[in-house]
């Protein structure tokens, strides 16, 4: 009876389980199909065909099982395969925009490594910019994206006419006009590293300017992205504050009056004063750092 039935269900789980009995009991029919994996259940009378009808209809449906579960594994395995061919194509992918990455990085420092007085802007630029968000209290992550951004703001100006990009004086109107254009360049060029979606805006519009008279959409306040924004007061203080061929570089305070001046016009006033209390603390520390001169 029912004791048989559930030592074949512990031994062999998958064998169907009919149990025919010639005194119908409900309580044993409901115990064997919860404790024993009864299939099942017939009370006398019976009719032959009956039988051979369940006994078909059950062999038809374990068949099916059967089938299933191999379909199930054999499912199983391709989603594996597969899931192990997106993982190689997702790190083929990376390789690639790492190598597409890297090499606008060496063309860009190679850029600036032809005239010695841009040579290290990217690189400050990076530096300031990552202050700047340190200090407007931006997430780990975004204070990485700016200081990437900032590496990357000049890469548009890749494949410019060199003797205009380091003329020593005013640059003519066509001049001007063909400079203007590497933000925009520079954006053209990431555009195809799908990593670097976050990080064209800020290249892009670096060189807006708070009241709209920047290039090159004419943005003018909040409309400027908040990392070009940021951008633009670091890529600003590092031509402030660096010598060129035609002008001595200003003085961290003379730097600091300018951008002040100009918050609110040409800067946002936010960036400026996270920038300022930084290079402010910054300039003190290393003033306390050094060494006093010896007294009577």
């Amino acid at each position: 009876g029912t004791r048989f039935l559930e030592i074949v269900q512990s031994q062999f789980p998958g064998v169907i389980k009919i149990l025919i009995s010639d005194r119908p009991n409900l309580e044993e029919a409901v115990y064997a199909f919860n404790n024993a994996g009864l299939d099942r259940y017939i009370a006398k009378p019976w009719e032959v065909e009956d039988l051979k009808f369940t006994v078909t209809s059950l062999l038809r449906q374990a068949a099916m099982r059967r089938t299933n579960e191999r379909l199930l594994v054999d499912l199983q395995k391709r989603n594996t395969e597969l899931r192990e061919a997106l993982r190689e194509l997702k790190e083929a992918k990376q390789e690639v925009e790492n190598s597409y990455l890297s090499a606008i990085q060496s063309l860009a420092v190679a850029l600036e490594a032809k005239d010695r007085y841009t040579a290290g802007h990217s690189q400050r630029v990076s530096r300031f910019a990552m202050m700047i968000a340190r200090g407007l209290n931006l997430p780990g992550a975004e204070v990485r994206t700016l200081g990437q951004i900032g590496l990357l703001h000049d890469i548009g100006k890749i494949g410019m006419d060199e003797q205009v990009l380091n003329k020593p004086g005013k640059l003519s109107r066509e001049e001007f006009e063909m400079v203007k254009q590497h933000p925009v360049i520079g954006a053209q060029i990431l555009a195809p590293v799908r990593s670097l979606e976050g990080h064209i805006s800020g290249i892009k519009h670096h060189h807006e300017s708070w009241e709209g008279t920047g290039y090159p959409d004419g943005l003018k306040g909040e409309a400027i992205p908040l990392p070009a924004r940021i951008i633009c007061v670091a890529d600003s203080f590092d031509a402030m504050t660096s010598t060129r061929p035609y002008r001595i570089g200003r003085t961290v305070e003379e730097a600091i009056l300018e951008m002040r001046r100009c918050a609110m016009m040409q800067f946002d006033s936010r960036c400026v004063e996270a920038f300022i209390t930084i290079l402010q603390r910054e300039v003190k520390a290393e003033a306390l750092s050094q060494p006093r001169a010896a007294t009577g």
